[in-house]
């Protein structure tokens, strides 16, 4: 929604019928898209215009002349002949091959104003179908800018006669942002208003269309990884020492086994047994049968060989 702040919501035209001004005469009056450039330009630099070009609509012959010089020379040219009392209040110019042309029409009667939005193929319409849904249809005086852009914005499901032609396209926002564009005789801030809204409406798609990538992307990662072979976990064996070799090679694996299992155990290590080195005297005495009695002595704690023991 465009900065309010920026518009005057609240501007009501005096009149629509106060065609003094032949720019205001030709904007008005004028269907043809680029016919209405065309002499706009030509009057300002106070060229002479032929009459049969201010006239609402062209003859057949005319207009097929200027349709063999491009297409898109005829947008506006195939909208319905304008009676006396209508006038356009607000052009809605769209950018398709043949510039095609939605009118908001005016027409004055004797009990106010009536209002109809017209395009360039209501023949083709089913007949007695409404198209369109014009709200207000009718009012006494001239409608305030904020109700016009309520008529254009409502006008049709899907967006209004703005935003339903390029939300056709969300996956182009860059080509087809402003798909749609405005003109007014008598709201000079028509046209600012929906080039603001058209901006926002590119910026909103710009954003949906880059968090749709970064999910798009994200999910493409999670299904290649989901695609790659879980590896098992490998168990690398721990080296032994040399001094577990040695149990497992003298019956103690058992006891190796339950060590590892323990949570902070140690091995349990076997007593050494050390070997005192024996005197001239000992050797003596076990070749005189005292072996016996010096196993004895060293059982026993701090005891001494001596005479008295022999």
């Amino acid at each position: 929604m465009p900065n309010h702040s920026n518009y005057d919501l609240s501007f009501q035209p005096k009149t629509y019928w106060d065609l003094r001004d032949v720019l205001t005469h030709v904007e008005a009056r004028v269907t043809g898209k680029v016919r209405k450039e065309l002499v706009k330009h030509a009057l300002q630099n106070g060229e002479t215009v032929p009459s049969e070009y201010l006239k609402s609509s062209l003859s057949a012959e005319l207009r097929q002349s200027i349709g063999s010089i491009d297409p898109s020379f005829l947008g506006g040219e195939f909208l319905p002949e304008l009676g006396e009392n209508d006038v356009i209040i607000a052009s809605i110019n769209l950018k398709s091959t043949t510039s095609d042309v939605i009118a908001v029409i005016a027409r004055l009667t004797d009990k106010g104003i009536e209002y109809r939005v017209e395009d360039e193929y209501m023949d083709s319409y089913p007949e007695g179908e409404d198209h369109y849904k014009v709200r207000p249809n009718f009012s006494k005086e001239p409608l305030s800018f904020k109700e016009l852009i309520n008529l254009i914005d409502n006008a049709r499901e899907g967006g209004g006669l703005i935003d339903s032609a390029k939300n056709f396209y969300p996956e182009e926002p860059e080509e087809y942002y402003d798909f749609a564009t405005a003109e007014s005789a008598f709201y000079s801030q028509l046209r600012g208003w929906y080039d603001e809204s058209n901006n926002e409406w590119l910026e909103e798609k710009l954003e949906l269309k880059r968090q749709k990538k970064i999910e798009e992307e994200e999910c493409r990662r999670k299904e290649e990884q989901d695609k790659k072979p879980t590896k098992k976990s490998q168990i690398v064996p721990r080296p032994g020492t040399q001094e577990e070799a040695t149990r497992l090679n003298n019956g103690g694996a058992t006891q190796t086994v339950l060590n590892r299992r323990g949570n902070k155990s140690k091995p349990i290590k076997k007593p050494q047994v050390q070997v005192r080195l024996m005197t001239q005297e000992d050797c003596n005495r076990l070749n005189a049968g005292g072996a016996t009695q010096i196993v004895l002595n060293r059982r026993v704690r701090k005891w001494e060989i001596s005479p008295q023991n022999l």
